[in-house]
């Protein structure tokens, strides 16, 4: 298969040497910066790209770049998602870095597919195998990227990997294993269509419910679900005379994975029954391991468990229905809101310092706890109210309160409402993300939590709102010195942190339960904090946290003494 191609590309041919250019290459590949290796692997693969540099050599050349490249796209993401000590999450450059890298990795596969159909009848299956599976996954990146940042799918790009799939079909290629040699995370022996269904998978996550972390946590088990299923091809006449439970793909359309519509086209039909017998045994599992290990942190465990749930619905072959706990009213109207847990603590004690501390009633019988309001609401009930006695020094890393935002509401009910608006930041508003709101200056805060978000275009968004409680409260707590770091315990320093008390609601919402909401590194289900007030110290427990999020715990509490 005569070419011209670059120096990169011969150092790649078949046989011995093989190995040692690996071994040059990897000498060659920034290690440390991800941002920097993902620059050198475009750069290189670039030198691929000329119009007469195709064949066998430029295919073994970019497996060998794709090699790298894998694990460089994987830093860049948990760098996104997760951030580290130096690094925030959420930073845009580690995004666009991840999306440069999955394109191109892409546009190169799709010129060698394109070469081998041009060439049909003289390239090996398991070379049309092996591009259209890579191709596969770099489009799967690029997907996933577009999730992350709750974009709407590519249409073109589903119709491109349509025309690949039929192709790999047309040659009976579909189910053969991918072969070949190198990392196992790549070669893991699954072919063209277990590949095709893990990327219909993810596309089925695009309902703006997920964050973006349980979006990355998602794509993880997918791979392992895709070898479970198998697409079932569907004949006009057969989708006419009965109906298609579950899942369906339509050649002639640009969706991916749908749901069944009477009257639509049918091509394949995907049965998920099988992958809810695996949601439910791996929720088990988990679920045994808190008698296995009672000692080990659950908060990650939980998070599996919750987001297990969600994926089962998701995938489940009939759809779920769920009754609103409230009536949903339709409405026009402006809402103030702040996002944020830093931002809200340091919004609800500036605004409680600003309108006086209250006084409390020494002779009060409160049995459970005695604290004087610091929120300038009044309502009080036994063993309740919360007041810190001075500003506390915060863990959480705000340097300046933001003034709050302006969103419309367009319908409301006791249990949440939805409103569309302008982010200014989109990870403000990611599903899991906490925010406050009020219809006045004048009007006590309610919590909430975001649930779901649609991008309508740029930065304008609609976002659904679940409230978890009224009127909150500033705390100021202390943990425990076994908790604090190295250091500080050395030291005695049992440095304060600021969070959310939300009292008993008898409307919007209605919870029978007193609440926190904490700092995330602040919280093990278990723990011992103090409470300091201007009257004593409270020892209370952290119980089991309802909900566990990226920046915050929502947990309820057991009061143990007062000192």
């Amino acid at each position: 298969m005569a070419s011209t191609v670059p120096e990169v590309a011969n150092t790649f041919q078949p046989g011995p040497t093989s190995a040692a250019a690996e071994e040059s290459l990897r000498a060659l590949l920034p290690g440390a910066d991800p941002l920097a290796a993902q620059a050198w692997l475009c750069k290189e693969l670039s030198r691929l790209a000329a119009p007469a540099q195709s064949g066998d050599a430029v295919l073994r050349a970019v497996l060998a770049l794709d090699a790298h490249a894998h694990h460089v796209g994987k830093r860049l993401l948990a760098a996104y998602a997760e951030g580290d000590t130096d690094l925030r999450a959420f930073d845009a450059r580690y995004l666009i870095s991840a999306r440069l890298l999955s394109r191109s990795f892409a546009q190169a596969y799709e010129r060698l597919f394109a070469y081998l159909q041009a060439n049909a009848g003289k390239a090996s299956p398991s070379d049309v195998v092996t591009v259209i599976v890579q191709l596969f996954r770099h489009r799967q990146s690029e997907l996933l990227l577009r999730l992350l940042r709750y974009k709407r799918h590519s249409s073109e790009q589903w119709r491109q990997l349509y025309v690949a799939y039929r192709y790999a079909q047309a040659g009976a290629l579909e189910n053969e294993p991918f072969a070949g040699t190198g990392d196992p995370e790549i070669m893991d022996g699954r072919g063209v269509q277990q590949h095709f269904i893990e990327m219909l998978l993810l596309g089925a996550l695009n309902t703006g419910q997920l964050s973006p972390r349980e979006l990355l946590w998602s794509s993880e088990w997918l791979a392992h679900w895709s070898r479970l299923l198998t697409l079932h091809p569907v004949s006009a006449g057969d989708a006419r005379r009965r109906r298609t439970d579950g899942f369906v793909v339509d050649f002639a359309g640009s969706e991916g994975l749908t749901r069944f519509q009477p009257g639509e086209g049918v091509d394949l039909h995907l049965d998920t029954s099988v992958l809810m017998t695996r949601i439910d045994e791996e929720i088990a599992a988990l679920n045994r391991s808190v008698d296995d290990d009672p000692a080990e942190p659950s908060a990650a465990r939980q998070a599996s468990i919750a987001l297990l749930s969600k994926l089962r619905i998701l995938y489940s072959p009939d759809p779920v229905e769920f009754t609103r706990r409230g009536e949903r009213i339709s409405i026009a109207a402006s809402v103030q809101t702040m996002c944020g847990l830093g931002h809200i603590v340091r919004t609800v004690r500036e605004e409680a310092q600003s309108r006086g501390r209250g006084v409390p009633n020494p002779t009060s019988p409160l049995a459970a706890l005695t604290v004087s309001p610091n929120s300038g609401y009044a309502d009080s009930f036994p063993g309740t109210v919360f007041h810190a006695a001075s500003p506390a020094p915060l863990t959480i890393s705000t340097t300046t309160v933001r003034a709050p935002g302006t969103w419309q509401a367009r319908d409301w009910s006791d249990s949440g409402c939805r409103l569309r608006g302008r982010a200014a930041d989109l990870n403000d508003v990611i599903p899991g993300s906490l925010m406050t709101i009020r219809e006045a200056h004048d009007v006590a805060w309610t919590v909430a939590i975001v649930r779901r978000l649609r991008r309508l275009m740029v930065d304008h968004v609609e976002i659904s709102l679940e409230f978890i409680g009224r009127k909150p409260r500033y705390v100021k707590l202390v943990p425990p010195s076994h908790a604090l770091p190295t250091g500080d315990a050395a030291n005695g320093k049992r440095r304060p942190f600021g969070a959310i008390y939300l009292p008993l609601s008898e409307k919007r919402p209605t919870l029978p339960i007193k609440t926190l909401v904490v700092p995330v590194e602040a919280f093990d289900e278990g723990q011992l904090v103090t409470l300091l007030s201007s009257e004593a110290r409270y020892s209370m427990r952290f119980n089991k946290a309802l909900e566990h999020h990226a920046g915050f715990v929502w947990t309820t509490f057991t009061l143990l003494a007062r000192r």
